[in-house]
């Protein structure tokens, strides 16, 4: 079953595309277009999951708030 994270997208200046999730340490990632870096940012997401997963810590979960808005993943 898959876990939904927020996340943000901003275009670069100089090109190409920079999405992140705020919720975990070092979960961002960029592509020529939007879709490569959300597809970049969902690897590296897994990655990370998993290495809390086989480190036994707790994995973090997206708590729905009714004030936030926006777009989020399924990892």
């Amino acid at each position: 079953m898959n876990n939904f994270y927020p996340i943000t997208i901003e275009e670069h200046q100089e090109g190409g595309f920079h999405a992140k999730c705020p919720l975990i340490q070092g979960a961002w990632a960029d592509g020529d277009t939007i879709k490569e870096a959300v597809n970049n940012l969902k690897s590296i997401m897994a990655d990370i999951l998993e290495y809390k997963r086989l480190k036994s810590q707790e994995p973090l979960k997206f708590v729905e708030q009714q004030s936030w808005q926006g777009l989020a993943l399924a990892v």
